[in-house]
């Protein structure tokens, strides 16, 4: 599989309705939105950090018989919704995040440049109209290869990716570990590329990405540990990713 990609749904930084500079004159009660993808390409799509105020669900995927979105390529949707039961102006505020999508890709994605994803409007407010521009993001895969010499090493990627997930930045993030010949030689660069992977580098499968199971592991398997020694007193006690095989076939997964 091609590891987790996750995808913010900037257009939702600004609610977009309109007028959506302020807060609706008129009682707004809510929204409905489709959120279209081609299910060619991904193994499972799901809603992350969905806004808590008045929501109502987000539905299983279903096909898109009558191309809700106009794109014929987008052939399944979810939808989403929120609606204020008691009256209340919905949502309250402004500079909201509605949710996150998070995709989990197969290897046809790699194929792509960048990967679409649509959106309709289900229901709105009476008098108001939703605007959901569409996401058109950039396909990177994930890659150890953190100062893109072309090569995944111990004491260059693997300790560049250790110390971003203890919270280093600036030059203690890169002092001394970027190769002579890499791409990515700035500290900012090296924080946005392993930040851009975080979801992938996961390597237990708990949900998080932390410095001393997933960044332990990653900097052993590039010393070349396996068997025991790879997962030794480094796996979250709430891991889906437990063996020491799988873990390693995991990580030879993310070399470039």
């Amino acid at each position: 599989m091609v590891p987790f990609t996750r995808l913010p749904v900037y257009p939702f930084t600004r609610l977009p309705v309109y007028p959506f500079t302020r807060l609706p004159v008129y009682p707004f009660t809510g929204l409905g939105i489709r959120v279209h993808y081609d299910s060619s390409y991904v193994t499972s799509i799901t809603l992350d950090n969905v806004f808590e105020q008045d929501f109502l669900l987000a539905g299983e995927p279903q096909s898109d018989l009558f191309d809700f979105d106009g794109d014929l390529a987008t052939d399944t949707y979810l939808t989403v919704a929120w609606a204020s039961i008691d009256g209340a102006s919905w949502p309250g505020r402004l500079n909201i995040d509605l949710f996150d999508v998070v995709l989990l890709a197969n290897e046809k994605l790699a194929e792509l440049a960048e990967y679409a994803i649509r959106f309709s409007v289900t229901d709105t407010s009476a008098g108001y109209r939703a605007s959901v521009p569409s996401i058109y993001s950039p396909v990177v895969l994930a890659s150890l290869d953190i100062d893109g010499d072309g090569e995944a090493k111990a004491l260059t990627d693997g300790l560049i990716i250790i110390r971003r997930l203890f919270g280093f930045s600036d030059s203690s993030l890169s002092a001394g570990a970027v190769a002579a010949n890499a791409t990515y030689t700035t500290s900012a660069e090296l924080a946005s590329r392993i930040d851009a992977f975080a979801t992938a580098f996961d390597i237990d499968g708990d949900g998080e990405t932390k410095a001393l199971t997933d960044g332990l592991m990653i900097i052993r398997r590039l010393f070349g540990f396996s068997g025991p020694n790879l997962v030794a007193g480094a796996l979250s006690a709430t891991a889906t990713r437990t063996d020491s095989g799988a873990i390693a076939a995991y990580i030879d997964s993310l070399l470039p």
